[in-house]
């Protein structure tokens, strides 16, 4: 996929998107994260490691000149799921699937019927 950035433009794919994942760089969040990009089922913040997409590909722009809604629009195109953070699986989707010394289908029964 091709985009321009802030002029520059770059061409990125799911490849580039999957190394820099496996390559286990450290892309910390900081408190303010509100949105995961979500890639080989690692959770990663999506401006940062963004962010760090474009380095890798030589576009040395600052943080602060990339907008969120650059980098979930860039993610989603590739394919990967963007997610806000914190959104994970609801614990009330596996209702049923696992009980431990019990009946999975009974419990989740008894589950909804409270």
């Amino acid at each position: 996929m091709r985009m321009k950035i802030r002029g520059i433009e770059v061409s990125l794919d799911r490849e580039d998107v999957e190394r820099l994942a496996k390559r286990g760089i450290l892309v910390k969040a900081d408190g303010k994260t509100r949105y995961e990009v979500i890639v080989k089922g690692r959770a990663f913040p999506a401006k940062r490691f963004f962010h760090e997409l474009l380095k890798d590909k030589g576009v040395n722009l600052p943080l602060q000149s990339i907008t969120t809604m650059d980098a979930v629009y860039a993610l989603r195109r590739l394919g990967f799921e963007v997610i806000e953070r914190g959104q994970g699986r609801n614990i009330l989707e596996l209702a049923g699937s696992l009980s431990i010394g019990g009946n999975a289908v009974e419990d989740k029964r008894r589950l909804y019927s409270s």
